[in-house]
């Protein structure tokens, strides 16, 4: 893209983590691996945030996300409804717990767009080591009450409208065959969206249950983008690619399968691709959600240390205003020409060991060693 279009390059996704706080403890979180207070959006910081995007022509989509669970945040009704009020598409993703009906019936009549829940096994066993096995009957459970109000139109609020469901699916060794059950529970449910990444890697330990196409190296393997696995040399996941393939000819058109086996050489940054911003809980703004905190990423015995990074803060600068500050244009720019170091292919020079500069003179943040931008690690 050339400069004059980043000058002007529209921001069309905010992402918006009103809290960093979460109900469960799963062993597969970021948040394990840091020691960063917990906290929540204010209900004013948040209506500044939205003043501020209402400028915007055409306006942003508003997802609620992060390294929380949006729901945990006391007042999420509200901050849902006055993003649907003032025009704004939303999104949010849950881990389903807290689901109840009430909450269901408060997400529907706000006019939610879309609610993607993390279901990452179809059996307690498998779910077990991954969030909580013992809340897998609940969630099932919460994701078929939110169902039924969506087909009997939710509340007499709502006058018709439904909010589109989506699983989001963390894809490893030890989950790997619930993959397609995933699915085949999806469906009975009447949801048709589905959107599985690759696991990244916060231990060692955890970096032993990853299931990447090949070895990391982009040089030694190219993915097919039509999940055909025709060009995927791990055994296994040419196999579970090879079933959902087959299960979207089972279903048919309606079935919505994503995920981030795609071509990626060279790499591509996908928060600057969809022209996308992430607000902290505490107004921080940052470019993507891996440079919301700082932490470790491993793949195999790689371990890159991951600072965060900051443009300013929303509590004192327009959002507008950081997303074309001169810093943060010279970034976009670097990411869509595709400046990327070999950090992933290579793993030998120090510079690797973090993100604070790289080989080809770029400095914090450097965005070579990212899985993000490889492909391998996504969100919906």
């Amino acid at each position: 893209m050339a400069s004059e279009s980043i000058a002007s390059q529209p921001l069309q996704l905010i992402y918006v983590e009103v809290t960093n706080r979460c109900n469960l403890d799963c062993s597969i979180c970021i948040r394990n691996t840091w020691d960063d207070v917990p906290g929540m959006m204010s209900f004013g910081l948040y209506q500044k945030l939205i003043d501020d995007a209402r400028l915007m022509d055409p306006l942003p989509e508003i997802f609620f996300s992060g390294y929380g669970e949006p729901l945990s945040h006391p007042e999420i009704i509200q901050m849902v409804q006055l993003a649907k009020e003032s025009g704004f598409k939303t999104s949010l993703i849950t881990n389903g717990t807290l689901l109840s009906r009430d909450k269901s019936e408060d997400l529907i009549s706000t006019g939610l767009d879309r609610l993607w829940v993390s279901l990452d096994g179809a059996h307690a066993e498998s779910y077990q080591d991954i969030q909580l096995g013992e809340y897998l009957p609940q969630i099932l459970q919460n994701l078929q009450g939110f169902q039924e109000l969506n087909a009997s139109g939710g509340s007499s609020l709502l006058d018709g409208l439904a909010t589109d469901m989506g699983i989001a699916f963390v894809l490893m060794k030890k989950n790997a065959a619930d993959l397609t059950k995933i699915v085949d529970i999806g469906w009975q449910l009447s949801i048709k969206s589905f959107f599985f990444t690759f696991l990244e890697a916060y231990s060692e330990e955890q970096a032993q249950e990853t299931v990447y196409p090949a070895g990391i190296s982009r040089h030694e393997y190219r993915i097919t983008g039509n999940h055909s696995g025709s060009a995927i040399q791990n055994p296994d996941l040419r196999a579970i690619l090879t079933d959902l393939a087959q299960k979207s000819l089972e279903y048919g058109d309606e079935l919505h399968i994503d995920g981030p086996v795609v071509e990626r050489d060279p790499p591509v940054c996908p928060f600057v691709d969809r022209g996308a911003i992430v607000v902290r809980w505490d107004g921080e703004v940052s470019p993507c959600l891996p440079l919301l905190y700082n932490h470790f990423s491993f793949v195999g015995s790689w371990k890159r240390r991951v600072y965060s990074h900051s443009y300013g803060n929303i509590r004192s600068n327009p959002i507008l205003d950081l997303w074309f500050s001169p810093e943060y244009k010279k970034l976009r720019k670097r990411l869509l020409d595709k400046s990327f170091s070999p950090c992933v292919s290579c793993r030998d020079c120090w510079l690797s060991e973090d993100n604070l500069l790289d080989c080809m003179g770029y400095d914090h943040p450097t965005c070579g060693g990212c899985l993000w931008a490889e492909g391998l690690i996504s969100c919906p």
